[in-house]
């Protein structure tokens, strides 16, 4: 199994992570990203508020990727 798998019914995407590669606090970190991209379109906010938010998240991630890319350099080799 991948680490990360999608599927695609009628009415729903269903997301699918192993937790051999993602510990209890990744997933609700994904969880909220996702959350908050909700509220957001669902609040209909201008462009520049989503532009915003992908700013943040790319903070985020130039904070956060050691965590992940680590894992990723030993499977590639």
């Amino acid at each position: 199994m991948s680490e990360i798998q999608w599927s695609d019914t009628t009415n729903k995407f269903v997301i699918t992570l192993d937790k051999n590669s993602f510990d209890k606090a990744a997933f609700l970190e994904i969880l909220q990203m996702l959350r908050l991209r909700f509220l957001l379109r669902k609040a209909d906010f201008d462009f520049g508020v989503e532009k915003e938010g992908e700013e943040i998240l790319s903070e985020w991630w130039e904070q956060n990727k050691h965590r992940f890319t680590p894992r990723i350099d030993k499977e590639s080799h």
